[in-house]
């Protein structure tokens, strides 16, 4: 059974027809040229049976071209981004900067915010904004997250993001656990989308951790995060409660 699933395999693939037609015909030019009994046509014959094995070799050739660039590409879309380390802020200005419809950010506690307070209160109305923090109001997230990561930096509550509640475009939602990631985010249906992912580690609760910047061209990861997202995001509890 395995032999004819083989076999069955190789005569699918129409490269191998070809490539079986090829020899079939260099093999019958061979013949001829052996035994025919005029030497022109002998002669042609063994050229075109040459000519034949040139463009097996040929066609050989361009196949495995083929198969390398596309085992490169998939080493591409499933190849780490670089990691590095930049200025949160200075990211966070450029990301507002250049929406030109959606904003979504998400951490455990978006102390820095409050930072682009001017920034995020000027962004037009038709552009919306997402914010999804860890619930630190509720004491047992809290505890939780400072366990994991350390005293969450500058506030124990959610109180400096009020700020953006008057905003109809901003809205904000908790959730009742710590944040793995955060995430920056902008545009991120658009051709010309961006996706910061920062990953938060044991007793590491500030912002200079690693991070990855990507956008569209980085395939499989930005699909990955645009799910993550939505995700996060239906996971969310409005904020303030009076809001729910």
């Amino acid at each position: 059974m395995k032999k004819d699933s083989r076999i069955r395999r190789i005569l699918e693939n129409k490269e191998n027809w070809l490539s079986l037609i090829n020899i079939i015909l260099v093999l019958v030019c061979a013949l001829v040229g052996f035994f025919a009994p005029d030497d022109k046509i002998s002669g042609k014959a063994i050229s075109l049976a040459l000519g034949l094995l040139a463009l097996e070799f040929f066609m050989l050739v361009v196949v495995h071209l083929e198969s390398i660039q596309g085992a490169l590409r998939q080493i591409t879309n499933s190849t780490a981004k670089g990691v590095q380390i930049t200025e949160w802020e200075d990211n966070i200005n450029q990301l507002i900067g250049d929406t030109t419809n959606e904003l979504f950010f998400s951490g455990n506690n978006m102390s820095r915010l409050p930072l682009h307070h001017e920034k995020l209160l000027s962004v037009p109305d038709n552009i919306k904004v997402r914010l999804l923090v860890a619930n630190l109001d509720d004491s047992t997230v809290l505890q939780n997250v400072t366990t994991t990561f350390g005293k969450p930096v500058v506030y124990d509550s959610l109180n400096h993001l009020k700020c953006f509640t008057p905003k109809p475009n901003i809205e904000i939602r908790t959730v009742n656990f710590p944040m793995t990631t955060y995430i920056a985010a902008r545009d991120t249906e658009a051709a010309f989308g961006e996706i910061q992912v920062g990953f938060h580690h044991y007793m590491s609760s500030g912002y200079d951790v690693p991070n990855i910047n990507l956008t569209r061209t980085d395939t499989g990861w930005y699909g990955f995060y645009i799910k993550q997202i939505e995700l996060l995001w239906e996971q969310g509890i409005p904020w303030p409660p009076e809001q729910s």
